[in-house]
């Protein structure tokens, strides 16, 4: 009987012998399960000290109290909702355009209903709309296969990755799209 992948691929704990299947599962492990740091309240383990004393500084025993505005996913810290944001980790619902809440500096922020992509200024999101949302791209490289919607972002393609050749930015033609 042949080894699939996943008997091949097993990570397993130098301390304690445990075996997971992802590396990332057994960082989670060393980390909170193997660690030398207990929390005397919940138990949690931390490999470092300083882990643990944010732990019980911050989260142990301590309700979530700021919500995503957009998800309702609770956190501890301001930081957190930041993170959360930022790195899109967000499932944002159809709602109405103009209305989301930004933390970071307790303003509006302007999100597009049909990408999710969230946008500081309203004149951004609009930008957005206009050329790129749903939009093919307008702009193709004359070098290459490269592709895009704004002819910024060709020429900065270009610069990087077409220095040898003799490049002429204003020749670049803007590609028009015909439905029919």
């Amino acid at each position: 009987m042949p080894i699939s992948w996943m008997q091949i691929c097993i990570f397993e704990c130098q301390q304690c012998g445990k075996q997971y299947k992802t590396f990332t599962t057994l960082k989670r492990h060393l980390v909170h399960e193997c660690g030398q740091y207990v929390c005397d309240k919940c138990d949690r383990r931390y490999k470092y000290s300083q882990s643990l004393r944010l732990h019980q500084r911050v989260k142990c025993g301590k309700e979530r109290t700021i919500f995503c505005p957009l998800c309702s996913t609770g956190f501890w810290h301001k930081q957190g909702l930041q993170k959360h944001l930022k790195h899109k980790t967000c499932f944002i619902p159809k709602r109405t355009l103009f209305t989301k809440f930004s933390i970071q500096n307790n303003t509006l922020c302007y999100n597009c209903d049909q990408c999710k992509r969230i946008y500081k200024y309203r004149n951004n999101l609009r930008r957005h709309l206009k050329y790129e949302c749903n939009k093919e791209p307008a702009f193709n490289c004359p070098y290459c296969t490269y592709m895009c919607t704004r002819k910024y972002t060709l020429c900065r393609h270009v610069k990087r990755n077409h220095q040898s050749l003799n490049t002429d930015i204003v020749n670049f033609r803007y590609k028009k799209h015909t439905n029919r």
